[in-house]
C-alpha cells in the first residue's frame, strides 16, 4: 500500500508542554493588557486628583486580587503619609489606618516610596522585618503590595494593597504593578494640570469682572495660593525705583518677618528682576520662620507691558515641594494675567480719581438762605467696586427771588460722565436764567445735549422752581423719576408726573410743566432710581415703599434728617448699586446752605 503524503508528525510531550506554558503566558499577557488598557481608559475619564484615586482604589485591587486598598500622599517635611481614597475596609481598619498614618508612618510605603522607587510585593508579612507582629494582628495582613506613585523624581504618594492571607507574587504581578505605577503617575500629572487649567480659567474669569486694585491684589494672592496648593501667598508691588518690591498683601506662611520686603538685589530674588520664576526649598533652610519649619517658597515675577518689573507673586509652602514645569508654567500664566488686571486697575483707580476730583469741583452748590424753606440733601456714592456715576443736584436763584431745584443723571460711568454731568448742570442754569419756566429750560438743555452726546449717551432731570413769598413753583420732567409731595394736613403723599422725554435722545423734545404748591408742613421729595432700584434678591425698592416711608418719616423728620433717613430706609431694604442722590424741601423754617451737590 502506497501512502498519499508524509505521516503526521508526532509532539513529544516535552514539546507539548512548553506550548501549553507559551500559550498560559500568552493569555496571562493578554489579560494584563486588557486589564492595564481597561485602567487607562477609565483615567483617561477622570478629571481631577481626588477622583483619579478614587478611581486607582477601586480598579486595582480586583486586577490583582486584593482585599483592599488606599491611596495617600507623602510629607516629606512632616515626614507622614495622608490618606485621601480607600477601597474594602471596615469601618474600625479605617481608624486603625488613620491612626498609623498619623503617628508611624507605614514604613513598607515609605520604603516603597523613598527606596528604588520599585513596587514592593510583600507575600507573607510576618517574615517582613519591617513589620511589627501586633500591627499585622489588628490589620489582618497576610500579604502587601506597595506601589510608588512618582513622576520626573517628583514622589507623588503611593498605592497600598493589603491581602488577608499570605500568596505568591510572580513576574506577571511584578510586571503589572510597575505598569499599574505608571498609569497611575501619569493620570494624577494629568489630572494635576487639569485642576491648574481650570483654576486659571475660573481666576482669570473672576479677575475680569474686579475693576479696584485691591480686590485685585486679593484675587491674585488666593488665587496663587490655591493654584499650587500653597500654605500661603503674598503679591509684592515695586516701589519708584524698582529696586525694592513692598507687600500689597500676604496671607498664610509669607506673613513672617523674612518676607517684610524682596529686595531684588540680593539673592534669592535677583533673578525675579531678570524676569525669571525661582524655587527655593525647605532643604537649603534659607527661610525659616523664628520657631517654625523651614518654608519652600516659589516667586514669578509680575512684569509691565514694556517688560519692567511691576511686581511678584511669591507662593509658600510649609514643606518640601517638587514643582513640575506645568506647575511653573501656571503660575508664570497667572502671573500674566494679574500683571495685565493689575494695571487696569492702577488706571481705573487714577480715572475714579479724577471723576470724584470733577464731581467735588464742579457739582459744588451753595444758595443764599430764604426764609420759610428748609432744603435737605444726600448724595450716596455706589459701593466701592463701582465707577463714579453721572448722579448731581443743583439749588440755585433765580429772577425775582426764585428758587431752581434740580435733580439729574448722565448716563455713563468714569471721568467722562462726570465731565458731561458738569456741563449739563451749567447749561440747565444758563438757560434757566434767560427762561425760568422749567418746560422752556429742559427744551433748550435737550437739544443742546442731543448734538453733544454720542448716540449712546443720554440724561434724565427733574427741574422744579419756588417762589417763597407765595409758595408756588413749577415742576418739569426728563425721562427722570417722579417727584413726591408729602400733604401735612391730610398725611397723604401726591405723585407729580409731567410727560417729558429723556434728554440727549431727539431734538425739538416737548416738556410738560406741572403747578404745585407748599403748605406749611408739606415736603417736595426727589431723588435719582439709585433709591428706587434698591436690590433685595429679585426685589426692588420702588415707589411704593418710598411713599410709605414718607408717609412715616415726613412727620418727624425734617430737611436732612429727613433725607437721610429715607436712604437708610432703601440701604436697610437692600442693596444700593447706583450713585445715588435724595433732596427734600419743605415750607416750615429756614433754607440753610446746601453741601456740595455731588460727592
Amino acid at each position: 500500500m502506497v501512502s498519499d503524503g508524509p505521516a503526521p508528525a508526532i509532539i513529544s510531550e516535552d514539546l507539548y508542554e512548553e506550548l501549553n506554558q507559551t500559550l498560559e503566558v500568552l493569555r496571562e499577557d493578554a489579560e494584563v493588557s486588557r486589564a492595564l488598557l481597561g485602567l487607562a481608559a477609565a483615567l483617561a475619564e477622570v478629571r481631577t486628583v481626588a477622583e483619579t484615586l478614587e478611581l486607582a482604589v477601586r480598579m486595582v485591587p480586583e486586577m490583582l486580587g486584593a482585599d483592599r486598598c488606599f491611596a495617600a500622599t507623602w510629607d516629606r517635611l512632616q515626614d507622614r503619609f495622608t490618606i485621601h481614597a480607600r477601597w474594602g475596609f471596615r469601618p474600625d481598619l479605617e481608624e486603625l489606618n488613620d491612626h498609623l498614618a498619623a503617628t508611624e508612618g507605614f514604613p513598607v510605603l515609605r520604603s516603597a516610596l523613598h527606596g528604588d522607587k520599585a513596587p514592593l510585593l510583600v507575600a507573607d508579612v510576618t517574615t517582613f522585618p519591617v513589620m511589627k507582629d501586633q500591627d499585622v494582628k489588628l490589620r489582618d495582613l497576610g500579604a502587601y503590595v506597595g506601589i510608588p506613585l512618582t513622576r520626573n523624581g517628583e514622589e507623588l504618594g503611593v498605592l497600598a494593597l493589603e491581602y488577608e492571607r499570605a500568596r505568591e507574587f510572580g513576574g506577571k504581578e511584578e510586571a503589572l504593578t510597575l505598569s499599574i505605577g505608571r498609569l497611575v503617575s501619569t493620570a494624577l500629572v494629568n489630572a494635576r494640570r487639569f485642576t491648574q487649567l481650570d483654576e486659571l480659567r475660573g481666576f482669570s474669569l473672576r479677575l475680569g469682572r474686579v475693576l479696584r486694585l485691591n480686590p485685585v491684589i486679593e484675587e491674585v494672592t488666593s488665587g496663587a495660593e490655591r493654584l499650587l496648593d500653597g500654605d500661603g501667598a503674598g503679591l509684592y508691588l515695586a516701589e519708584a525705583t524698582r529696586l525694592e518690591l513692598l507687600p500689597a498683601a500676604r496671607r498664610g506662611a509669607g506673613t513672617s518677618g523674612d518676607f517684610a520686603r524682596i529686595q531684588l538685589t540680593e539673592e534669592p530674588w535677583t533673578a525675579l528682576a531678570e524676569g525669571r520664576t525661582i524655587h527655593v526649598p525647605a532643604s537649603e533652610g534659607r527661610f525659616q520662620p523664628e520657631g517654625g519649619i523651614p518654608l519652600s517658597i516659589v516667586a514669578s515675577p509680575i512684569l509691565g507691558a514694556s517688560s519692567t518689573i511691576v511686581g511678584a507673586i511669591v507662593v509658600f509652602f510649609e514643606r518640601s515641594v517638587a514643582l513640575g514645569v506645568d506647575q511653573v508654567d501656571a503660575l508664570e500664566v497667572l502671573a500674566a494675567q494679574s500683571a495685565m488686571a493689575i494695571e487696569n486697575a492702577q488706571r481705573f483707580e487714577r480715572q475714579r480719581r479724577v471723576a470724584r476730583s470733577l464731581q467735588r469741583g464742579l457739582l459744588a452748590t451753595d444758595v443764599t438762605p430764604v426764609e420759610g424753606f428748609r432744603i435737605g440733601t444726600v448724595y450716596e456714592p455706589a459701593t466701592d467696586d463701582a465707577e463714579v456715576g453721572g448722579d448731581f443736584f443743583d439749588v440755585f436763584d433765580l429772577s425775582e427771588g426764585r428758587i431752581g431745584v434740580v435733580v439729574g443723571d448722565v448716563s455713563g460711568k468714569g471721568a467722562e460722565a462726570a465731565a458731561l454731568t458738569a456741563q449739563a448742570k451749567y447749561m440747565l442754569r444758563a438757560f434757566a436764567s434767560r427762561n425760568p419756566s422749567p418746560a422752556s429750560a429742559l427744551f433748550h438743555l435737550n437739544n443742546s445735549l442731543e448734538r453733544a452726546l454720542d448716540d449712546d449717551r443720554f440724561a434724565t432731570a427733574l427741574f422744579a422752581t419756588i417762589d417763597p413769598k407765595d409758595r408756588t413753583g413749577q415742576i418739569s420732567l426728563a425721562g427722570h423719576p417722579s417727584p413726591l409731595i408729602y400733604r401735612a394736613a391730610t398725611g397723604e403723599v401726591e405723585v407729580v408726573e409731567p410727560k417729558g422725554g429723556l434728554l440727549g435722545c431727539f431734538p425739538e423734545e416737548q416738556y410738560e410743566q406741572s403747578a404745585y404748591e407748599l403748605d406749611p408742613g408739606d415736603v417736595l421729595f426727589a431723588c435719582t432710581d439709585g433709591l428706587l432700584e434698591a436690590r433685595s434678591g429679585t426685589d426692588l425698592y420702588g415707589t411704593e415703599r418710598l411713599i410709605a416711608a414718607l408717609k412715616r418719616l415726613a412727620p418727624i423728620r425734617s430737611d436732612d434728617e429727613l433725607a437721610r433717613s429715607i436712604f437708610e430706609d432703601a440701604r436697610e431694604f437692600g442693596s444700593i448699586r447706583d450713585d445715588t442722590v435724595v433732596i427734600v424741601m419743605s415750607f416750615d423754617g429756614i433754607i440753610s446752605k446746601v453741601p456740595g451737590g455731588g460727592a
